[in-house]
C-alpha cells in the first residue's frame, strides 16, 4: 500500500521534527492526522491535546 508508506515516512520526519524542537504544536497536528489516516486515534488524539497545550488557541487542532 503505496499511500501508508508515504505516511509512515511523514510520521517519522514530524517525530524528528518534535525531538528537536517538541513545543512545536503544527508538528503534533500533522502528526495527528496522519495517525488518524493510518486508523491510529488514540495515538492522534495525545498529539492534539500536546498541540492544544502549547497553543490553546490554535484553531487546527481544535477542528482537525
Amino acid at each position: 500500500m503505496r499511500e501508508a508508506g508515504k505516511l509512515n515516512e511523514a510520521i517519522e520526519q514530524y517525530k524528528q521534527a518534535l525531538q528537536l524542537k517538541p513545543d512545536y504544536a503544527r508538528a503534533h497536528v500533522n502528526l495527528g492526522v496522519a495517525l488518524i489516516k493510518l486508523g491510529k486515534p488514540e495515538d492522534a488524539i495525545r498529539h492534539y491535546e500536546e498541540a492544544l497545550r502549547i497553543e490553546p488557541d490554535y484553531a487546527a487542532a481544535h477542528t482537525t
